[in-house]
């Protein structure tokens, strides 16, 4: 029975030791890095990742189905971490770098001009949002534009300059006309619109950021034809002695947004 019990404890431990290498092994496969590839149906690559177990972890890169490299980024444990990089697809010049600090945009993101290899627009981010002045530049590499940032939101303030440096003070107005109707259903109207009806604008109403920049508690107006507008009731023999402030967000010839807003002092009696 000692034999039998001995032998049995042998036997024991070789499949200890054998179970203790194989976790081993697995342990250390886990560690490394391998390359993950996907394909599109027509055979060429359309990622590279590479992994560390089941994370994401090193350089991930994107391709289009002709083959040709669209983008890369970092990952360190399946979260975004460092420089990412877009590229123009035909020329494989860089389109566009941008910072990511645990998973969220920091730091400059910058978009390219094909041609001649200059920035075309640097928005600084900030946990995750533009914050501070975001950059427009010609192909020359002179400065096209500059308009504040807060949270996320474009400001008023906007300076765009001609390709000869001159500052730019030509810009569609924001027009806010009263219509009284108050014999006929004891309201007023404001009318907005800007005197450029071929820009496509979008109105809000509510307190700007700091008076300056836009934001999530606005409230955006609905439009028609180009013009919202603004009821306010006035109950007969009633005065209404408000302040209303209305903004207009649009984009520029250059492509850069606009912020326009104005204070309109709204007092009307009905005599009714």
């Amino acid at each position: 029975v000692a034999l039998i019990m001995s032998c049995g404890t042998q036997d024991k431990k070789s499949l200890i030791e054998k179970l203790q290498t194989k976790k081993n092994d697995t342990i250390a496969d886990s560690l490394k890095i391998r390359v993950l590839k996907e394909y599109y149906s027509n055979g060429k690559i359309k990622t590279e990742t590479e992994a560390k177990g089941n994370l994401r972890h090193g350089l991930m890169k994107s391709y289009n189905r002709e083959g040709q490299l669209l983008s890369q980024v970092n990952y360190v444990h399946n979260v975004r971490e460092g420089m990412a990089t877009n590229f123009y697809p035909v020329s494989g010049k860089v389109n566009s770098t941008l910072i990511y600090k645990n998973g969220i945009k920091e730091g400059d993101e910058i978009w390219y001009y094909e041609n001649k290899d200059q920035p075309f627009r640097v928005s600084p981010f900030v946990k995750g949002r533009i914050e501070g002045t975001q950059k427009y530049y010609f192909e020359d590499g002179k400065l096209m534009a500059e308009v504040d940032y807060k949270n996320g939101f474009p400001g008023k303030g906007l300076k765009e300059y001609k390709k000869d440096g001159t500052l730019i003070t030509d810009y569609p107005k924001l027009i806010i006309n009263q219509k009284d109707h108050l014999a006929q259903a004891n309201k007023v109207i404001l009318s907005i619109e800007l005197s450029d009806p071929n820009t496509k604008v979008k109105f809000y109403r509510g307190s700007l950021t700091e008076g300056k920049f836009l934001n999530d508690d606005l409230l955006e107006l609905a439009m028609q034809y180009g013009t919202s507008q603004v009821d306010f009731n006035v109950p007969p023999g009633s005065t209404l002695n408000q302040k209303v402030t209305i903004t207009a967000s649009y984009k520029t010839k250059y492509g850069v947004p606009q912020v326009v807003s104005r204070t309109y002092n709204l007092n009307v009696t009905n005599n009714k």
